[in-house]
């Protein structure tokens, strides 16, 4: 059995997520295969903001996911900027592998960068410790 697994590293929620497949798949043999996605494009096409765009959405939405990281356990620390630009981030996933279907490890250590230290998620510098 095979797991698709759609997300962009802006998404908080994509992150809680990422974080909860290893417990929800315990016992279970499925492959995972992780897609990156641009979720400011798919907001594009079917007109929408985003929740971040929204000064109340975005409030309520931080908020949330904070709870829901304390209620998970997992660390969640907000990039310093939010909402940010994510293509960068995207492209080095697509990047590290031939068929652009990163690993979990790269999508880990992505994700990681972003919702664990509370810093620029986009900064140049850092950056270029990932690649």
């Amino acid at each position: 059995k095979e797991i698709h697994f759609y997300f962009d590293f802006i998404s908080p929620y994509a992150w809680l997520a990422f974080q909860a497949l290893p417990k929800t798949l315990e016992g279970i043999s499925h492959r995972v295969h992780y897609h990156p996605v641009l979720f400011g494009a798919l907001l594009k096409h079917h007109g929408q903001l985003g929740p971040a765009e929204m000064p109340s959405k975005r409030d309520w939405t931080y908020r949330q996911v904070m709870w829901l990281a304390k209620q998970q356990g997992t660390v969640l620390k907000m990039p310093a900027s939010h909402p940010f630009n994510p293509l960068a981030l995207l492209r080095l996933a697509v990047a590290t592998s031939a068929n652009g279907e990163p690993n979990r490890y790269v999508v880990e250590s992505i994700f990681k960068h972003v919702w664990c230290e509370g810093l620029e998620a986009t900064d140049a510098d850092r950056l270029a410790t990932l690649q």
